[in-house]
């Protein structure tokens, strides 16, 4: 497979009539499907784009929502306080409906019938969890879903992969365990020595391995629900 690929900026229009715009990265070759990237409290920001623009080199059609749009357009975060804190305060202006309805409408961006992924970092990998729940997707990947905790009621209907870092403090053990115990087809993984963002390799808290084993089995699981 090529890593050569295509991207462009997209615009998207959701059930109640927002537009919002999105990041679509395309693969060199036939698409293999079709992937939600869904943000963190940062924006579709460089780390976003690079997620999308790997899972196309893999194949994927990838697109990735700007769900700041409906609070603020054009953002794009640091990963510092700074950053973190208006990127809480754009979130707690959005709720989980309208969110949502932006990811919808990214599904129906691929057209009826058409299977679609999603797969979400944070804020994004709650909504990843709330796809699973509420939207037709085949299937969803929580990385670090921090709100997690809150929709543990809500059943799957499709295939979920999550992981979990061991030294996340903001999502205690007790999450992928009750996962575990509740959901036993959900797939959840928690990374030895791995704490919350360790995909990014913007944050301190980035860990190489733990970010590479999470990608394989991201991947694999991809390839499985294609």
């Amino acid at each position: 497979m090529t890593n050569s690929t295509r991207n462009e900026w997209i615009n998207l229009t959701a059930s109640d009539r927002h537009n919002l715009s999105a990041f679509c990265a395309h693969p060199a070759e036939p698409s293999q499907g079709n992937i939600i990237v869904i943000q963190e409290i940062f924006g579709v920001n460089a780390h976003i784009r690079s997620v999308a623009l790997s899972l196309a080199s893999k194949g994927y059609t990838t697109l990735a929502p700007a769900l700041f749009d409906r609070a603020k357009k054009g953002i794009e975060l640091a990963y510092d306080e700074t950053g973190m804190q208006e990127g809480i305060a754009l979130k707690n202006q959005i709720n989980w409906e309208n969110a949502l309805k932006d990811i919808q409408a990214g599904i129906e961006y691929f057209g009826t019938n058409n299977p679609v992924a999603v797969m979400g970092f944070c804020w994004g990998g709650t909504l990843a969890w709330l796809s699973a729940t509420r939207l037709s997707v085949s299937g969803s990947i929580c990385y670090y879903a921090g709100q997690l905790k809150n929709f543990l009621d809500e059943t799957p209907r499709s295939p979920v992969l999550a992981h979990f870092g061991e030294n996340d403090h903001s999502i205690p053990l007790t999450v992928p365990a009750t996962l575990k115990e509740r959901y036993p087809g959900v797939i959840n993984h928690i990374y030895l020595d791995a704490g919350h963002g360790f995909n990014c390799n913007e944050r301190e808290s980035y860990n190489p391995k733990a970010s590479k084993k999470a990608m394989q089995r991201s991947l694999g699981f991809l390839e499985s629900i294609f």
